[in-house]
């Protein structure tokens, strides 16, 4: 018990600490507003793995089907991405890797080493071919997947096309798109008005783009959707 409670401490204290760089990174990407704005619609998810994470502290040996599903979904997530690019229509504009994803690199390589320590803890330390191998094997699967994940969404391009935006792996369609602005705070950050597909997800996206190609990308993303001031509270 008393290890339990020394490991939620040290939980706490990485997980503040973490949520803190996140928000100066963001600041510093995306601007104090836009920064802000994630971090309002961020923090009720952030408590929620938080407390999935603080009922279920040996999730790895009792619910296995946990990360097993994390991996079959990012799987199937990165391998239908050819498809869904496909569906998105010719290539517009292709913006290359913007700053957040250049940053999501970085965490990916991070995620990497953390993946290979528990790889070489648990082939040499640990005993891998006692009974709880297979759990083992599945919190293996499940830290490369989270790092190849987080390594393709650090090499992948925000990219234009005639059906939409492809940005992380993901399509949005112009025709979500409400509005866009440009943040004052930090004039290469575009900020995209949504309509959101369920009310609890974010209405909006903000990215910053490279400064050499914030000309083009205005006069492409004008010719889709309005340029409008965002409500503060978006």
């Amino acid at each position: 018990m008393y290890e339990l409670a020394v490991w939620m401490v040290i939980l706490i204290v990485l997980s503040a600490g973490a949520i803190g760089g996140g928000y100066l990174v963001g600041e510093r990407i995306l601007g104090q507003e836009a920064a802000r704005r994630n971090m309002r619609y961020g923090l009720p998810w952030i408590a929620l793995g938080f407390a999935i994470a603080f009922l279920t502290p040996i999730v790895f040996t009792q619910w296995l089907m946990v990360p097993l599903l994390y991996v079959i979904g990012v799987g199937g997530w990165l391998l239908s991405w050819p498809f869904r690019k496909q569906a998105s229509g010719g290539l517009v504009f292709n913006a290359g890797r913007p700053p957040q994803s250049r940053f999501l690199l970085w965490i990916g390589l991070l995620e990497g080493v953390v993946a290979a320590y528990m790889t070489w803890s648990s082939l040499l330390i640990r005993d891998f071919y006692s009974g709880g191998s297979i759990s083992t094997l599945i919190g293996l699967v499940f830290w490369w997947t989270l790092t190849v994940f987080f390594i393709a969404l650090g090499l992948n391009n925000l990219e234009l096309r005639k059906n939409g935006v492809c940005f992380m792996y993901t399509v949005i369609p112009w025709s979500r798109m409400i509005s866009y602005r440009w943040e004052a705070s930090k004039p290469t950050t575009l900020t995209i008005r949504l309509k959101p597909r369920l009310p609890i997800l974010p209405d909006f996206m903000s990215v910053n783009v490279p400064k050499p190609h914030r000309g083009a990308i205005d006069r492409i993303v004008a010719i889709y959707i309005s340029s409008e001031t965002l409500s503060q509270s978006s």
